[in-house]
């Protein structure tokens, strides 16, 4: 499917054509299935908190996939687990991240992006593989409808 929109890059709109592939499609997940170890670098009040990272991806068949996740920080640590199956994704987390609702999951040339609301903020994900690596762009919003601010970076290597 072809995804076309506008984009505004330099103040300027620009006509955007994407390639959007249904992330219930098998193949189009299977990239980022397997074990990956890394670093992060996470915005928080102001500054930058570095932190090493797991993801743990496994397929699931006929499903999609499974995700397990942990962070781990000078001042503690975060693990989480995922599914995302069809077009949707559902994030359980030790800050207590509990979807009420999925929120949506789709592939846009070769990206996973991952967006859900809740009433307090909105999270986009993005995750790419780029020179062998897992790269995640993680960005919040709080309320929902504000701007985006980019919150955690990262880049890992399969283990």
């Amino acid at each position: 499917m072809v995804h076309r929109g506008v984009r505004s890059v330099g103040g300027r709109r620009h006509a955007a054509r994407a390639i959007v592939t249904s992330v219930s499609t098998p193949a189009a997940l299977a990239p980022f299935v397997g074990t990956w170890v890394g670093r992060e670098h996470l915005a928080v009040a102001g500054s930058v908190v570095e932190a090493s990272a797991r993801f743990d991806v496994a397929e699931v068949p006929g499903i999609g996939v499974f995700v397990e996740y942990r962070q781990d920080r000078a001042d503690g640590s975060l693990t989480g687990r995922g599914i995302i199956a069809g077009d949707g994704w559902w994030w359980f987390d030790s800050n207590g991240a509990r979807p009420e609702e999925p929120g949506t999951a789709r592939v846009v040339d070769g990206v996973l992006v991952l967006d859900r609301d809740t009433d307090a903020s909105r999270t986009v994900v993005r995750l790419s593989i780029q020179d062998d690596a897992l790269v995640q762009m993680l960005d919040v919003a709080a309320p929902p409808e504000g701007p985006l601010q980019p919150t955690v970076r990262g880049s890992y290597l399969r283990a």
